[in-house]
């Protein structure tokens, strides 16, 4: 009897350990898109403000990008 409850208790922490294992994956997985999204959008901010930057240098030069119209 006290064998069962031994067994019964490691197939519960077992299941525990699984599910909380599961968890973190997901909790990681998450953060790490999180932080993709962040990284991503600071780098199009940048990207934005040094194309502008440049339009600006070459307008003081009286030069241009070449912008094809759609």
């Amino acid at each position: 009897m006290c064998l069962e409850r031994v067994k019964q208790e490691d197939r519960c922490f077992a299941r525990a350990r699984k599910r909380q294992q599961g968890e973190m994956k997901e909790e990681v997985y998450h953060a790490n898109k999180q932080l993709t999204m962040i990284r991503r959008a600071a780098l199009r901010h940048l990207l934005t403000k040094e194309h502008l930057q440049y339009q600006l240098e070459l307008n003081y030069l009286g030069e241009s990008f070449y912008a094809e119209r759609l």
